[in-house]
């Protein structure tokens, strides 16, 4: 399976950037590896399997190969991307496990109105926590994944603005 292919090469990343000694590349690889692996069971439609793998993979292995730091608008580009596929593929995987109705069964346009609406706030929330995440590994960890309140601001706006189109 192409897709699965994919997931096999965030794994193969993580071990290709564990042996040359960076920890840090390794553990983002490897993290989105593992994301990508959990969610293979749910059997999600091809379209947003793919869809959300790629998403894992432009994330990971931009923030491992340094393209936040180096390519100016590739912040913007993944917190659009990744909550445009999340939101809609965290809806799917909620409806598989019955927390949320099915977007198959038989709905009018309320219901999909109230899908959308889910899936946009499914989408938002995860934006949110990564800000929540970033802040805190910056003030426990001595990491520098915000810049300022402007870059805070303007990745939540992009989050908001992916989870929308999603």
């Amino acid at each position: 399976d192409p897709i699965d292919v994919l997931r096999a090469l965030l794994v193969a990343g993580a071990a290709a950037f564990l042996v040359a000694g960076d920890t840090r590349g390794a553990l983002l690889l490897g993290g989105a590896g593992a994301v990508a692996w959990a969610v293979r069971p749910v059997l999600l439609p091809r379209v947003y399997d793919l869809a959300f793998v790629l998403a894992l993979t432009l994330q990971a292995w931009g923030e491992a190969l340094g393209l936040y730091d180096s390519i100016a608008w590739f912040d913007n580009v993944v917190h659009f991307t990744l909550p445009f596929f999340a939101g809609p593929t965290l809806y799917i995987v909620l409806a598989r496990i019955d927390l949320v109705p099915d977007p198959k069964d038989d709905t009018d346009t309320r219901h999909y109105a109230g899908i959308a609406v889910v899936a946009f706030a499914l989408g938002v929330a995860l934006g949110g926590l990564w800000e929540i995440f970033e802040y805190a590994s910056d003030n426990w960890l001595g990491s520098s994944l915000q810049i300022d309140n402007d870059d805070t601001i303007g990745d939540l706006i992009a989050d908001s603005l992916g989870a929308l189109t999603g």
